[in-house]
């Protein structure tokens, strides 16, 4: 299993840059940082579309099922790579008995 760090590298590496396809719009993989904003207009400006993009890659390469919420719940749990790391883990720990 994946540690913090390592999930954390997942998700800005290859769930918000390679699989959006940032590079194409001239985002760098290094203006992703770990409190950057996903849907911030002055940070990635990410939209709706992109946040299902990554809640399927999520599901993806974690086998973990993402509960149905309301936009307000996802938007704080997809808020910056931090939350989202700690989100895929607060659902690892529930659903798979993973542990830190």
């Amino acid at each position: 299993m994946m540690t913090r760090p390592q999930i954390l590298q997942y998700i800005k590496k290859e769930l918000i840059y390679k699989r959006l396809k940032l590079e194409d719009i001239g985002i760098d993989l290094t203006e992703i940082k770990n409190d950057t904003q996903i849907f911030a207009a002055d940070d990635l400006g990410l939209d709706s579309v992109d946040g299902l993009e990554i809640a399927i890659g999520i599901q993806q390469k974690f086998q973990i099922k993402l509960p149905l919420e309301s936009n307000a719940s996802m938007t704080k749990h997809f808020y910056t790579p931090i939350t989202i790391t700690d989100y895929i883990i607060e659902l690892l720990k529930k659903q798979k008995g993973w542990q830190e």
